[in-house]
Parts: structure tokens; sequence; C-alpha cells
């Protein structure tokens, strides 16, 4: 029994790893990505963010979820709060986790 638990604990947290592991923090590693998959830029995000975001971008994450990629951002909105935004790399849809 003891086996089984220490087995289910063990997958448990490799899975956690591999999910946490699913964000890039390497901008140079990202970058080929962005390139190679023909995702949009941040740099073009950052130029549509006022807009769309109403806000300044203050950190984006590279991130695969669900077999597509989404820039994780932290946006500072007019009035200074900072709010979580997901936007589809490739579209630059808000995701279903954005408010």
């Amino acid at each position: 029994m003891f086996q089984r638990f220490a087995f289910v604990l063990a997958f448990a947290t490799a899975s956690s790893a591999v999910r946490a592991d699913a964000c890039l923090s390497d901008w140079g590693a990202a970058s080929q990505i962005v390139r190679a998959q023909g995702l949009r830029t941040v740099e073009q995000l950052a130029r549509s963010s006022e807009q769309q975001l109403k806000g300044e971008i203050v950190r984006a994450t590279l991130c695969q979820e669900a077999g597509a990629y989404v820039y994780r951002l932290v946006v500072r909105d007019r009035s200074g709060q900072l709010k979580a935004v997901v936007l589809d790399a490739v579209n630059h849809a808000l995701g279903a986790n954005s408010p």
C-alpha cells in the first residue's frame, strides 16, 4: 500500500513539474519558438496592448497550454493596478483565464 501511495505521489509531483516547465523564462529559447511557430512577438503585442489590454505590459512569459502557445502577462492598467492576462500567441485573443 505504501509503495502505491509513493508512486502516486511521485507521479503527481512529476506532473506538476512538467506543467511548471511549460513556460519559458529564457527569451533566447522562446524567440526561436516564436519564429519557428509563426507566433506574434511581444513587441507586436506591446504596440497593440494599449488598446486591447488598456495598459502597459510589465512582464511577459511564453507558455504552452493544451497544445497551444499563450503569453502570460502582467499588465499595469491606467490606474496603476496590476492584472494577470493570458493571450493567445497566434492571434492575441484573450484567453479563458483572463478577466
